[in-house]
């Protein structure tokens, strides 16, 4: 999320931090200065990182009347189809802070459609989507059939599955553990 060492001592101001301690958290944190992807420090930095587009969107959803949440850098917008109209200033706020939008990564997706966020669905609750649940049990089921034991991946694939949909993951659980 923060790309260069520059670029996080540019935040120091807005994270109440001095100069020094900036630094030093930057050079804790990166590699090449570059922050990688999937380290347990992410997340928090991501929300140090973050804030002032938190702050300014915040205050435009109020405004609006439009829903925002965000997981890490996955920012996600839903309302009413005016939200459309919003596209470009919230564009233009993330820029502004110093980031970018990545086209690609963009999507619009209707009530009337399946809606992704961070590969779940969440229409009307999270979920997996049918392909990635049928996938899992699959996988499960083939792996019993072997008579092995159940690989450590398999086994969190189908607890993961358990953690998002308790009541599909937990007949999975039952019918394979028998509990």
């Amino acid at each position: 999320m923060v790309r260069t060492p520059t670029h996080s001592q540019k935040k120091a101001n807005v994270w109440g931090t001095r100069l020094e301690a900036t630094g030093l958290l930057t050079k804790l944190t990166t590699w090449h200065n570059e922050l990688p992807q999937g380290a347990p420090t992410s997340n928090a930095l991501a929300n140090l990182a973050l804030l002032r587009i938190d702050l300014r969107i915040t205050r435009l959803k109020e405004q609006q009347g439009f829903d925002y949440s965000r997981w890490v850098d996955d920012l996600t917008f839903s309302g009413p189809e005016r939200i459309l109209k919003f596209r470009g200033l919230l564009q233009r706020i993330v820029e502004s802070e110093g980031f970018n939008v990545k086209p690609d990564k963009t999507k619009t997706e209707l009530a009337k459609d399946r809606q992704t966020v961070t590969n779940f669905v969440v229409n009307t609750k999270v979920n997996l989507s049918r392909e990635k649940r049928s996938a899992i049990k699959k996988e499960v089921a083939m792996a019993c059939a072997s008579g092995q034991e159940l690989s450590p991946s398999i086994a969190g694939k189908m607890y993961w599955l358990r953690a998002v949909n308790p009541e599909t993951g937990a007949r999975l659980v039952k019918r394979v553990l028998g509990r």
